[in-house]
């Protein structure tokens, strides 16, 4: 049974409304809890443009009410949504708790901000994890994108916030034929994550 499924469609134009509404929709019709989505636009976006965004996922989290879904927004650089600033202003915004937060701490790095700080400051609407790993696009090899960060220090974040929900690995960056080059980066990435949390 599926737990969750995920969209990159950009709810800024009326084709990514429709394809996220048809995906919430779905979602429901089959019993599956979650849909994480991004929110869409352009990083620098104007004020109104925000505010746009949060009026179309207002509405699209409104539908998720309907259907018994979840969303979780999750941040990603190039879009509205791209650092904390954004995210917790979007959140605020629209209280449902049918809309949750995506987290990974990759992107936050990207933009900027302390991952660790911004899993603590959105850790109340937190609903889904997950780590990007495989061939890092800046050439620092598996087996996580940006082996900089503070690994432990966000892993011991998220128990200290107390999250005990899965844990997806996102596998991105191979040029691969054949599943079995994927299967041996997940299988590391997997076994770096289980001691970085025991």
């Amino acid at each position: 049974k599926f737990r969750s499924m995920l969209s990159t469609d950009d709810i800024m134009t009326a084709e990514g409304r429709e394809r996220l509404a048809d995906l919430v929709e779905t979602a429901g019709r089959l019993s599956i809890p979650m849909v994480s989505i991004p929110g869409g636009g352009v990083e620098d976006a104007s004020e109104e443009d925000v505010a746009s965004c949060v009026d179309r996922l207002a509405i699209l989290t409104q539908r998720a009410e309907r259907a018994d879904v979840r969303l979780g927004l999750y941040a990603h650089e190039g879009s509205i949504a791209y650092n904390l600033a954004r995210i917790g202003a979007i959140l605020d915004a629209i209280q449902s708790p049918a809309l949750g937060f995506y987290y990974s701490g990759y992107h936050f790095h990207r933009a900027g901000d302390s991952p660790v700080g911004a899993l603590e400051s959105l850790a109340g609407r937190l609903c889904n994890v997950y780590f990007n790993c495989g061939e890092d696009p800046g050439g620092a090899g598996e087996p996580f994108w940006a082996p900089e960060m503070d690994l432990p220090a966000i892993c011991d974040a998220l128990n200290g916030v107390g999250y005990d929900e899965e844990i997806m690995l996102i596998y991105l960056g191979l040029d691969a034929r054949t599943p079995g080059p994927v299967v041996a980066g997940l299988t590391r990435a997997r076994d770096a994550l289980d001691a970085m949390f025991s």
